[in-house]
């Protein structure tokens, strides 16, 4: 089994679209080595990640710029949707998960782990590799950083 990496971040805050492109360049660079996941992010995110978990991280860059350079309301179910379609996956797809009870269990499960994991400092990267969470980052660092704590710890 793969670790997993966490990205607790929040999309509609300044400090994790400053922090995009770090995180861009750690996912590109070890997505093949480790399974990355954002919690608790947003319900949207959720959505994604159950459709097409390598849609993740795409959508995040989307979703952000949507808000950041495009002055749109991400909190609308149909931007949220032609934002999806933008990177392939159906909008009706989306949509239904969006709203089902599984996306809920799973957004309330998300900040459940958030809460109980008792971060303090956003954003943060966890991993988790024999059953053991190892903190890489708390707050904004920079990407040779989080690379040596990741080559030297994972």
């Amino acid at each position: 089994m793969k670790t997993k990496i966490y990205y607790v971040m929040d999309p509609m805050c300044g400090w994790y679209y400053g922090f995009g492109e770090v995180i861009e360049k750690i996912h590109d660079k070890y997505k093949e080595k480790y399974d990355f996941t954002i919690l608790p992010g947003s319900k949207a995110i959720l959505a994604v990640q159950t459709l097409n978990k390598n849609k993740n991280f795409e959508f995040l860059k989307r979703l952000q710029q949507a808000m950041y350079i495009e002055g749109k309301e991400i909190t609308n179910l149909e931007v949220l949707a032609d934002i999806v379609e933008s990177i392939g996956i159906s909008k009706e797809k989306f949509i239904a998960q969006f709203k089902s009870k599984d996306n809920d269990e799973i957004t309330s499960d998300a900040f459940k782990f958030i809460n109980e994991a008792a971060i303090g400092s956003f954003p943060s990267l966890i991993a988790y590799k024999a059953d053991e969470y190892l903190l890489l980052s708390q707050g904004y660092t920079d990407f040779n950083k989080i690379d040596d704590i990741i080559a030297n710890n994972l």
